[in-house]
């Protein structure tokens, strides 16, 4: 699961594909990059509050949460929102695109694309995040599957007050 050594940056890849999840960390530990990895959306959040990665790769369809989910669940927390996210799914249409960015991901890269894409993403979202965290700085969370549950109805809360305030 864990293969971080003393890199440049530590990379989450979250994919229940174990196939493109291994391309992927393949492509990347060439590149010098520390990898991580989850193979779901509820293992995603609990190997982040271990590893505390500096960029993750989310997957969208993954089982017990989305990758549009586990997003939407790190950039409503002020001290996980800085992290960068970048969306790598099969999915290709242009409304999930809009949807990955509603949500909070820093980029978008269609599967079809050659790996070279995945490199040049991570290059291009750290370069224009605007975020520095010193390593070792503490961003636990508790990402329980009960806390999960919690922090995902106050966010339907705040949603559903906003549409009635709207209304």
């Amino acid at each position: 699961m864990d293969n971080v050594k003393e890199k440049k940056w530590k990379v989450m890849i979250a994919d229940d594909n174990r196939d493109i999840n291994e391309v992927v960390k393949d492509t990347l530990i060439e590149n010098g990059y520390g990898v991580i990895q989850a193979f779901d959306g509820k293992e995603t959040l609990a190997v982040f509050e271990e590893h505390e990665p500096d960029l993750i790769f989310l997957d969208v369809i993954m089982p017990y949460m989305t990758g549009y989910q586990v997003s939407r669940v790190l950039k409503s927390d002020p001290v996980t929102r800085p992290i960068p996210i970048i969306i790598l799914t099969s999915k290709s249409e242009a409304a999930d695109k809009f949807w990955a960015y509603q949500v909070g991901a820093d980029h978008y890269i269609v599967k079809d694309e050659n790996v070279d894409a995945i490199v040049s993403s991570i290059e291009e979202v750290l370069s224009k995040k605007e975020w520095k965290r010193e390593r070792g700085e503490v961003l636990k969370r508790d990402y329980s599957p009960l806390n999960i549950v919690s922090k995902v109805n106050d966010l339907l809360d705040k949603k559903l007050y906003e549409l009635t305030i709207l209304n």
